[in-house]
């Protein structure tokens, strides 16, 4: 029929089942691609504008877990107390925290020359790994290091081989990078703090135990500081 429409001249209908050009090919590419990047930016802005704030966010909220963990451990160490008391009150708890918080070399432990700050608890906190059924009588040991930061060695006394193997590690916290010691010194006039970053040592050459000490928390270029009560002042200390 169209050859012979051609034969005579006629005009022939165009197929109303041909496709798009290639300008409108084109054309629909183009603007696809515009509206995914655009979609593409809008979605990256979006995840900017609801991020922005998070890491120091964060970060303020593993230093506050952090000492918390650290203040509800030592208190535990501690032996319950009046919080008010006399002069005489407060000594004698002093010397009875001495005897709980102190300066201890962990059997087996050769990657520290000084001793370190030690602490017994009744029942080890929660973040502890056994590898049996939890023990009590947990002695715990605070240990600097300059590569994973702070971490607690930790091993009962029940243990049969206690003083002889090295204790097992927990890290507490990869970003604290510096542990500064506070001692006050009440023979001072009008009482003074001592800020050291090592232990201060007494008449037989035996460290002290601080009354604070000040963890450093770093991450980038922020820094954060706080502080935890070791062992109970004489009264009178002001908060330092």
């Amino acid at each position: 029929m169209n050859r012979l429409a051609r034969c005579h001249g006629e005009p022939v209908a165009r197929d109303r089942q041909s496709g798009f050009s290639l300008i409108e090919v084109l054309l629909a590419v183009v603007l696809g691609a515009a509206l995914l990047t655009a979609a593409t930016f809008f979605i990256f802005s979006m995840g900017q504008l609801w991020g922005r704030g998070a890491e120091p966010r964060l970060f303020e909220q593993h230093v506050r877990g952090v000492t918390r963990f650290l203040e509800s451990a030592i208190r535990e160490a501690l032996p319950a107390g009046e919080a008010q008391g006399g002069q005489q009150q407060q000594q004698q708890q002093a010397q009875t925290n001495a005897a709980r918080v102190f300066w201890h070399n962990p059997p087996g432990f050769t990657f520290a020359d000084d001793p370190l700050l030690t602490f017994e608890m009744v029942n080890g906190p929660g973040l502890l790994a056994w590898p049996d059924r939890p023990l009590p009588f947990v002695v715990c040991s605070l240990f600097l290091d300059p590569r994973d930061g702070l971490m607690l060695l930790w091993k009962s006394r029940l243990e049969i081989d206690f003083e002889l193997m090295e204790p097992r590690r927990t890290q507490i916290s990869p970003y604290v990078t510096a542990i500064t010691y506070l001692y006050y010194d009440a023979e001072e006039a009008g009482g003074g703090w001592e800020e050291r970053p090592d232990p201060r040592t007494g008449d037989g050459a035996e460290p002290v135990l601080p009354t604070r000490i000040r963890l450093t928390f770093t991450y980038e270029n922020m820094v954060r500081h706080t502080e935890l009560a070791i062992a109970a002042a004489p009264a009178g200390v002001p908060i330092y």
